[in-house]
């Protein structure tokens, strides 16, 4: 036997069963099969055929499907390759779609040669086939949470197999550019900290990825500058200090608009350069980010202050382009499921960066200082409030694994 045929019956434990036939042929049947398909798995029945009947049996977590399969009699060359891809079709749900599968094929008397012509087809035409996600960004990202979190999307999908890195190795393009690639179909999906402006112009998706962690800000300070905080208590305390913001950034607006005071530079490396040179007194960033980059820049002397906590609500959402609802009402549908059955919690809390800014970040010792956001939409105000991390009230991550247990039991 064939080495394809046998690694196929190995694969699907394929029982070659009697051999039927009957009538005539019908061109129709391709429609309905495409239908079929369409369908996920609803019987079709043609009206005449000469056919192969492959009868699939699946079983899908805990629910089991049946599906029938007809095929035209491969008299032709055009009926060889009709049915060549009508069993890509059903090998493609099958190999994709299903935990495992039983088949069983009746046919008029069978050619392994034809057989074998389906699956060699149906190997090489399957990327073809398969529709992959275009997204920004570069594999060695792939650990990071929206990239997680597009990976069990993609899991879920029944309209797409898998991720590609739309920019290659390239890595990231500039953001003008991400945004002229949204809208001329390059990428199918990006993600950026929200605005008026980006869910006027693209289609968001209202589930925060970092549930609202973007808007809690650490600043950044100078090391000899550790203790300066230490009195506040109140925002009005807080208003002759002078915040370090990138000048195009989406929260630098909001900060002025709660009458701070903000220095502002086009490039974000120049912006540790300032602090370090006292043109500002402190650098707000997300809980997740400040260790990582007075790491990095660790030729300047800074710390993170531990006394403050400033809090606005500034969602990390994604985005597709302005008309693709169905895209856009298909990855909502997605999340909300991962967010019922838990997983976008899991996928959050295991983030690298979160567990590191939970662990480090200390939040409940700090003082809270609420900001008001008066640039949001309706559509972010509407986001339920079990999207929203609150530091204060979560005890999910903020107590030790001993309590934690105590506390679910």
């Amino acid at each position: 036997m064939h080495p394809i045929i046998q690694t196929l019956i190995n694969q699907t434990n394929v029982d070659l069963g009697d051999f039927i036939s009957t009538a005539s042929t019908s061109t129709a049947f391709v429609t309905n099969a495409l239908k079929m398909q369409a369908n996920n798995f609803q019987f079709c029945t043609p009206t005449k055929t000469d056919k192969w009947i492959i009868t699939v049996k699946m079983y899908q977590k805990t629910q089991s499907k049946a599906a029938t399969y007809t095929t035209l009699a491969p008299t032709t060359l055009a009926s060889k390759i009709t049915n060549a891809i009508i069993f890509m079709l059903a090998l493609k749900n099958i190999f994709f779609s299903s935990d495992k599968m039983t088949m069983r094929i009746s046919s008029p008397p069978f050619n392994l040669f034809i057989f074998a012509f389906f699956v060699v087809l149906f190997s090489a035409a399957h990327s073809a086939w398969s529709t992959p996600l275009m997204i920004p960004g570069k594999a060695t990202n792939s650990k990071d949470l929206p990239y997680m979190l597009l990976n069990e999307f993609i899991q879920r999908s029944d309209r797409f197999d898998t991720i590609e890195f739309a920019y290659g190795d390239k890595g990231e393009a500039s953001f003008s550019q991400t945004l002229a690639d949204i809208n001329a179909g390059a990428l199918d999906i990006m993600w950026t900290a929200t605005s008026k402006d980006y869910e006027t112009d693209f289609q968001a998706i209202y589930i925060p990825i970092y549930q609202g962690t973007l808007g809690m800000r650490l600043a950044i300070i100078n090391q000899n500058d550790k203790h300066k905080f230490s009195h506040i208590t109140h925002k009005d305390d807080f208003l002759h200090y002078v915040a370090c913001q990138g000048k195009l950034w989406a929260d630098t607006p909001i900060l002025e608009a709660n009458n701070i005071l903000v220095a502002k530079s086009l490039k974000y490396p120049n912006l540790f350069k300032m602090l370090s040179a006292d043109r500002c007194d402190y650098f707000p960033r997300a809980i997740f980010e400040p260790w990582s980059e007075i790491e990095r820049e660790n030729q300047y002397n800074l710390t993170v202050d531990t006394h403050v906590l400033l809090r606005y609500t500034m969602p990390f959402l994604f985005f597709v382009k302005k008309d693709n609802t169905e895209l856009s009402d298909h990855i909502t549908q997605v999340f909300q499921e991962m967010k019922k059955d838990g997983t976008f919690d899991t996928l959050f809390f295991q983030d690298k960066k979160v567990k590191n800014a939970l662990e480090l970040s200390h939040l409940r010792d700090r003082i809270i200082i609420d900001l008001n956001n008066p640039f949001l939409s309706q559509e972010v105000k509407n986001i339920p409030p079990e999207y929203w991390f609150d530091p204060m009230n979560d005890n999910r991550t903020l107590l030790p694994p001993s309590l934690q247990e105590k506390t679910t039991h």
